[in-house]
């Protein structure tokens, strides 16, 4: 998991890698930095009255050095930081996606792809703290008490000065900060409620123009859009006025430094080099305000993409225990059902107890169809039982290991979809080795005809953003194709004839019936040409009650 990003910014920060190395340039930096207001002191107040030139030619050159190596050690520091941040970006986008992964999938069914899309994007926000300004305030921060301590010593009084300065604009800060907090996560809500649209209207683009809903989307993404522009408008005019206040505050130590300095130079309680020095060390204890106010700002924006990265890596796992493994797939189960009852919108499973042969075909019915659909995602896992069990090859599901479980049991849809990529990718899961394999199996359900009026072939593009346009028999093909490929042990099919044309069922019901000896298949279906090949049929009544009866010869 990704360390509990949102509870401890700082402590994150002091973990990255190459932050011991970062910190110790940071001290070598800043003791660097006094070489220049006391060679300022020493040559206004001792070499010009003496004129010793050879002195100062020595100093001057030391000065150049000193000033050279701060520079090579700042950019040495810069780079270390954005390695450091690569790293965290990189480890903290893998922990998260594995918490996406591990995650239960009606928890990532209620999250939506906003807010998941939300979160893996505000894993740059937090990267941040690792590098730039916010790091290097963290780093420099401490110093400021040394060259408050070094003007205290040499002009006295005039300490107050850049003191007043850090009081008076902390407490602007403090204020302003406030105000930006809640407008920043305001406009995080709203970009994350414009995202949800956009990605839920693209996706279902189809079903929006059918519908006709075209100006009625339009007008609440407008409404959204102007929302969120008015919102990050606030946002951009609080952090202008916190950085013109920093550069005022700036300027007006520098002034009155020099004004208050003059004065006690001229009543000879300060000299004019140790004037010089003073006006140098203060503007080097404000120089670290803007780094502040920038880590202000970034902690304020960063809380708010933590609390979006929180919310996927605080995902409920699944349910899996991983108590049995087998180091393999499983074996092709028997399936048997004890009181099982599980629920969700217009479906039911009312105390079901039966069992499923291995290495069959397996047929249910409903009336409606989806208590059949809701009976197959809950053995695949996907939907939780409300009461009972299952029992895979009698071990209970949820004891078995999630990768093991996952590589072994796989669920087709009515509606498939496809991957942005070519077909072979789509038929292969992105696995070259698998490409002969899928290219049998897709002649052997006649997908090979559709496939060559295809300029590319198997490697035409096809997904969201592509121009290729399929029928949806040929995408279910397709789908069959990708899951018969990876060989899984229970193959769970939920209404695999529906689009197909005669010819397509009737390879499909072949091929499902050939696959048998090394699968248990499953599917949801009322077509009898399924039917009458099946080994056995599962009736579900309305009431949500099932009973199991085998096929002869079966």
């Amino acid at each position: 998991m990704l360390d509990r990003v949102t509870s401890r910014p700082f402590p994150l920060i002091k973990q990255a890698k190459g932050f011991s190395q970062a910190a110790l340039a940071s001290v070598v930096i800043n003791i660097l930095s006094l070489a220049l207001p006391l060679t300022m002191l020493q040559i206004f107040d001792r070499i010009l009255p003496n004129q010793s030139l050879g002195t100062a030619t020595v100093l001057v050159v030391s000065v150049a050095i000193a000033i050279l190596l701060e520079t090579l050690l700042r950019f040495a520091r810069s780079w270390v930081l954005a390695a450091s941040a690569s790293h965290f970006e990189l480890s903290a986008t893998i922990n998260t996606s594995q918490a996406l992964m591990d995650a239960d999938y009606q928890q990532i069914e209620q999250l939506g792809t906003g807010r998941i899309f939300s979160g893996l994007s505000s894993i740059a926000t937090v990267r941040d703290l690792y590098s730039g300004q916010a790091a290097l305030a963290i780093m420099d921060f401490p110093f400021v008490v040394i060259f408050l301590v070094l003007v205290a010593y040499i002009g006295g009084v005039l300490v107050f000065i850049p003191l007043a300065v850090w009081l008076v604009v902390g407490l602007i800060v403090w204020l302003l900060g406030k105000k930006l907090y809640q407008v920043t996560n305001t406009v995080a809500l709203s970009d994350s409620q414009r995202t949800r649209m956009l990605m839920h209207v693209l996706i279902g683009i189809s079903t929006a123009k059918a519908l006709a809903l075209e100006t009625k989307l339009a007008s609440k993404y407008r409404e959204l859009n102007h929302q969120r522009l008015a919102q990050q408008q606030q946002v951009d005019w609080l952090a202008s006025r916190l950085q013109e206040i920093i550069q005022g505050a700036s300027q007006g130590t520098t002034l009155l430094l020099v004004l208050v300095g003059c004065l006690a130079v001229l009543n000879g309680e300060l000299t004019s080099g140790g004037l010089a020095a003073c006006s140098i060390l203060a503007g080097r204890a404000v120089a670290p305000l803007s780094a502040i106010i920038s880590l202000r700002s970034r902690l304020v924006a960063a809380k708010s993409a933590m609390t979006s990265v929180d919310t996927i890596v605080n995902l409920p796992s699944s349910h899996f225990t991983g108590t049995h493994t087998y180091q393999a797939k499983l074996p092709a189960p028997f399936i048997k059902l004890c009181q099982l009852s599980a629920k969700r919108v217009c479906a039911h499973l009312d105390h079901v107890s039966l069992t499923i042969p291995a290495n069959r075909l397996t047929v249910v019915r409903s009336d409606p169809l989806t208590h059949a659909s809701l009976l197959l995602t809950t053995i695949g896992g996907l939907q939780k039982p409300c009461e009972g069990d299952i029992y895979f090859n009698e071990i209970p599901q949820y004891h078995h290991n999630q990768n093991e479980f996952s590589q072994s049991v796989l669920y087709v849809s009515s509606w498939p979809p496809l991957f942005d990529g070519s077909l072979i990718d789509n038929m292969t899961m992105f696995n070259p080795e698998l490409a002969p394999e899928a290219m049998k199996l897709a002649d052997d359900l006649g997908l090979t005809t559709t496939i060559s009026r295809l300029n590319n072939g198997y490697q035409t593009p096809v997904g969201e953003g592509a121009d290729t346009r399929l029928s949806q028999g040929a995408i279910k093909l397709i789908a069959m194709v990708r899951a018969l490929v990876q060989k899984p042990s229970l193959l769970l099919l939920d209404e695999p004839l529906v689009s197909l044309d005669i010819d397509g069922q009737n390879r499909l019901v072949t091929l499902l019936k050939q696959m048998t000896p090394e699968m248990t298949i499953v599917a949801s279906s009322h077509n009898p040409s399924l039917i009458v090949q099946c080994d056995a049929q599962i009736e579900i009544g309305s009431s949500g009650h099932a009973h199991l009866s085998q096929q002869e010869g079966a």
